[in-house]
């Protein structure tokens, strides 16, 4: 079943090309799952593509605080980093927004469970605003309770 996230008021039927922007989006959020803090109040998700759509649904939402919670490597930073990390989200999302018109659709293209369950990369086919189109390859872990973004 295909999982779609869609921001209403935002056309998506028209054609869609492949993005060059899709190196730097990945290096950003890897820069970013690298840098965050642990929120203990993180909603438990059982499957890889929920967690991710969990989080990437409040990413479109403008919840960016709820995104930078569901990093597991978010778990043991003080909490001005967090807050710094927050900021980081905000303002990448608002350079995409400028740039492409922001994100339209967000579903779930394919799931890899690797090293033995406790590692996954969830493929995402996320739509833009101009029509623009691209995959993001979005690695997740278990923690122990949940999925979380690595």
């Amino acid at each position: 079943m295909r999982k779609t996230i869609a921001v209403p008021g935002n056309p998506v039927s028209r054609p869609v090309r492949p993005v060059a922007g899709l190196v730097f989006s990945v290096a950003l959020l890897v820069a970013t799952v690298a840098a965050c803090g642990k929120s203990d109040t993180t909603p438990r998700h059982e499957q890889p593509q929920d967690a991710a759509m969990a989080y990437y649904a409040k990413l479109v939402a403008g919840d960016y605080a709820g995104f930078v919670a569901g990093m597991e490597s978010c778990d043991s930073v003080p909490e001005f980093y967090r807050e710094q990390m927050v900021t980081l989200i905000k303002q990448h999302y608002r350079e995409e927004a400028a740039a492409n018109g922001g994100l339209v659709r967000v579903e779930v293209a394919r799931t890899v469970v690797v090293q033995d369950t406790v590692a996954a990369n969830v493929f995402l086919n996320v739509t833009y605003g101009d029509s623009t189109t691209e995959e993001i390859i979005q690695p997740m872990v278990w923690d122990g309770r949940s999925w979380r973004l690595q």
